[in-house]
């Protein structure tokens, strides 16, 4: 009637109803031994296997190999195809084939719930040579960037630098103009005062005389 581990759990049932369906869980069995080098379910016996396949407890492909690093999206795709119920596996051979496709040419296979970030992965992958360009072009940008901040950063310390200086050199000469000033003033005063005196001694001599 079939092999054991490769038949689907209606195959092995007296009153199962075989169809296409049957035949894409054979074909997720054979790519689960491919991806695991055994069966999707456990067994010592022939008997086990079966009854383990009714029940539908398929082992998924990373736990039972997890040394060989098997990629999840395989692995969603092979647990697709081994669905308990027939209606949950895929609808043809067509879009099991379409799922393993997607995954060889770089795309999230319809069986995978992926995140944002393996979604991202996997864009940059199909798009290396792009991704590569607008990389290069970011820190080229960066360098430009950062260059210009470093001249503009310098020119304005020396523009605050230059400023800081004329209005010190501003200070001085108020206080040395005040100063100047202010000694102005002082010899006027004591040139009048000198005059003066010179004055009275003039009167003084012609009055004696």
């Amino acid at each position: 009637k079939g092999t054991p581990g490769y038949m689907a759990p209606e195959q092995i049932a007296d009153e199962g109803i075989e169809s296409f369906a049957t035949d894409i869980y054979a074909l997720g069995a054979v790519l689960y031994h491919i991806l695991t080098g055994t069966i999707p379910v456990r067994g010592s016996h022939a008997q086990e296997v079966m009854l383990n396949t009714r029940e539908g407890k398929v082992i998924r492909p990373r736990l039972r190999r997890p040394q060989l690093g098997i990629p999840g999206s395989l692995g969603a795709i092979t647990i697709r195809a081994l669905q308990r119920e027939p209606e949950e596996r895929y609808t043809s051979v067509q879009e099991l084939h379409d799922d393993v496709t997607r995954y060889l040419r770089n795309f999230i296979p319809l069986a995978e719930r992926a995140s944002p970030t393996k979604r991202i992965h996997l864009f940059v992958r199909r798009h290396s040579k792009v991704a590569t360009a607008v990389f290069l072009s970011g820190i080229v940008l960066m360098g430009v960037v950062g260059t210009f901040y470093s001249r503009e950063k310098i020119q304005s310390r020396r523009l605050e630098i230059a400023r800081t200086e004329a209005v010190q050199n501003l200070d001085r000469f108020m206080d040395e103009r005040e100063v100047s000033e202010k000694l102005h003033h002082d010899l006027r005063e004591f040139t009048a005062e000198t005059g003066n005196v010179g004055t009275l001694r003039t009167h003084k001599l012609l009055n004696s005389i």
